[in-house]
């Protein structure tokens, strides 16, 4: 006898996938940074990084429904719990907020190690997107807090060779003038995207390398640092080389299945054929 186990839909693998992937990354990067140091270290990081996750995929839901500036403000609020159980200093210890290539990162009373009041860290590839897209006549506006360039037309083939009438670079999106009305949701799923890869990145600071300059304030309140999202870079490289298709790799099959509000329920799924079931008020048949 064959057993059936519950099936998962679509939403609720990707729902898991956000909270195992966004746990396990967040305890590798405290391991490679040397502050994850113990199995309760470790356990803890998972848990806050699980917390994360879920953060991450309600971030990404709500922007599906159309609420993109509550979704951004939860995907920061998520990569803040990432960041600060990753680095050992207490869940609540810092507060990241972003806008562009921009990224602030301010202290709380609840830090529980030393540091700068307020980190402040420039993505360079939204950086150059920052300077390069209005050159070629993109209008700036913010859309649910969000930076996008508005283009009459973009011309750019998208994969597959199919028209891409929207892009993400780094934190800067790119969009026609009047898109679809998925497109915005879409391209704002990836750059959600972009934040939570962001907040599970081992990094080490442009200081390790480069010795020149001053990046700390006189009173060493305020600290800034180049923050290359190498993680997210890399995935999305790899997803595309792996990809057969528009809509197949991780990132753009989260987004596709993402940007649309979830069906909803029928109100009698189980009734027998011919029978009458009475459909709520605005129910789409």
């Amino acid at each position: 006898m064959e057993a059936n186990g519950p099936a998962f839909s679509d939403r609720e693998r990707i729902a898991l996938a956000n909270v195992g992937l966004t746990s396990l990354f967040t305890v590798a990067r405290g391991v490679a940074e040397g502050r994850v140091r113990s199995v309760g270290e470790g356990l803890e990081a998972a848990a806050w990084g699980a917390a994360a996750g879920a953060g991450f995929y309600a971030a990404k839901d709500q922007v599906g429904r159309g609420r993109g500036a509550l979704g951004v403000g939860l995907a920061f609020a998520s990569a803040s719990l990432a960041e600060n159980a990753a680095t050992g200093g207490g869940p609540l210890g810092h507060v990241r907020v972003g806008f562009g290539p921009l990224d602030l990162r301010v202290r709380t009373p609840l830090a529980t190690r030393p540091g700068p009041a307020l980190g402040v860290g420039v993505d360079p590839l939204a950086a150059v997107a920052l300077v390069a897209v209005p050159l070629s006549g993109g209008r700036p506006v913010v859309r649910g807090g969000v930076l996008v360039y508005e283009h009459s037309a973009l011309d750019r083939t998208g994969t597959g060779g199919t028209y891409a009438s929207g892009t993400t670079l780094g934190r800067v999106v790119l969009m026609e003038r009047d898109p679809a009305p998925h497109v915005p949701r879409h391209e704002m799923i990836h750059l959600i995207q972009t934040v939570q890869a962001s907040a599970v990145t081992p990094r080490g600071m442009l200081g390790d390398v480069w010795r020149g300059g001053r990046r700390t304030s006189p009173n060493g309140a305020v600290q800034w640092d180049v923050r290359m999202d190498w993680l997210y870079a890399s995935l999305g490289a790899l997803d595309k080389l792996l990809a057969d298709g528009p809509k197949s790799g991780w990132a753009e099959a989260e987004a596709y299945e993402l940007d649309e509000p979830p069906p909803t329920p029928h109100p009698c799924p189980n009734r027998p054929p011919d029978t009458f079931c009475p459909l709520p008020t605005g129910y789409a048949r």
